[in-house]
């Protein structure tokens, strides 16, 4: 259906609309830019935590928990990705470039 639709759009004469290209910053919003990070303690020295609140946030869930890397401060969501990323890391001889070009691999 969506391949209709895109097609039946062209042909009407209507141009496709075109996505901006994608910021350096993209991943890090305004309110995060803003927030403190603390220090991970659960996770070798130098990796640091935010917790970002929601827009929409439940009393459950009213915030995001984001992982930053020592060095390079690449962005994880999850603890276990970021266990993931330090076995990897280990074995990149603690290269954090390597290490992320493996982990977006997997």
């Amino acid at each position: 259906r969506l391949k209709r639709q895109a097609a039946s759009n062209s042909s009407s004469g209507q141009a496709a609309k075109k996505r901006k290209p994608a910021s350096p910053d993209r991943s890090v919003s305004s309110t995060e830019k803003e927030i403190e990070s603390e220090p991970a303690t659960e996770f070798p020295s130098g990796w640091t935590m935010k917790h970002v609140p929601r827009k929409n946030g439940t009393k459950s869930r009213p915030c995001d928990t984001y992982y930053y890397s020592p060095k390079l401060r690449l962005k994880f969501r999850s603890r276990p990705e970021v266990k993931r990323f330090i076995a990897l890391l280990d074995s990149s001889d603690n290269d954090e470039m390597k290490a992320h070009a493996k982990f977006k691999r997997r």
